[in-house]
């Protein structure tokens, strides 16, 4: 979606933008940055919306994964570390609480480093589109600015759209925003790449932090074994 507008971008600028060569019209000039500057604000809002989607799926995406694991420990916990087996097997597990306590304390601990390894993942990503966005916000306050100055300095509107065509096509000033809204759609599809390899990546994590807790229960289960059967002999 995102690689089909930035292709209507390029090249719906291109076209638009040929016609007024054929025309050397300063009021078509002047129309042509003000259309620009409508498609920027347009697309702004639709990315506020995209955004706002795109973080709330990842968010519940990441509360779901990290659910679904979590269920999986306490089972395999509740599983192994029941206490209504019998009266020598709970003494074991009293004995050995500490160490089981730990193992939920190390996967816990596991569990948030996961969680904010994915959340700081995309932070990189969000600030390009963020910073993006305030750049176009200066450049349409710039835009506004240059209007005011050359209506300020002159009567008619062929003069002020003379003046207003010298000023930006002096250093290519419309075609910084052409750019911006460019770098926009392409911030904005790495972003959503990152959303979707922070998703893949917590989910791998979280993984191997369940795989870890597993050993280690594998270990405490060895230990509670030799402590039941030595009290059971006895």
């Amino acid at each position: 979606m995102l690689t089909i507008l930035i292709m209507f971008i390029l090249f719906g600028i291109k076209i638009g933008h040929s016609e007024y060569i054929d025309v050397p019209n300063e009021f078509h000039q002047v129309k042509s940055y003000e259309d620009d500057i409508k498609l920027s604000i347009e697309l702004d809002k639709e990315d506020k919306q995209i955004l706002t989607s795109w973080k709330e799926r990842f968010q519940m995406k990441q509360v779901n994964l990290t659910a679904d694991y979590r269920i999986q420990m306490m089972k395999h916990r509740d599983h192994n570390f029941g206490t209504n087996i019998s009266e020598k097997w709970e003494d074991c597990i009293h004995t050995y609480k500490r160490n089981i306590n730990k193992m939920e304390f190390n996967y816990n601990r596991g569990e948030r480093i996961c969680l904010k390894t994915s959340l700081t993942s995309t932070y990189e990503k969000k600030q390009a589109v963020t910073q993006i966005e305030k750049e176009k916000n200066k450049w349409r306050k710039g835009y506004k600015h240059l209007v005011y100055l050359c209506k300020s300095s002159y009567v008619s509107e062929k003069d002020v759209a003379l003046c207003l065509v010298e000023y930006v096509e002096k250093d290519n000033y419309h075609r910084t925003l052409q750019r911006l809204i460019y770098l926009k759609l392409r911030s904005m599809a790495e972003l959503l790449w990152k959303y979707n390899k922070a998703v893949c990546d917590l989910e791998e994590c979280l993984r191997i932090n369940l795989s870890e807790y597993l050993t280690r229960v594998k270990s405490v289960m060895k230990v509670l074994d030799r402590c039941y059967r030595g009290r059971k002999n006895k």
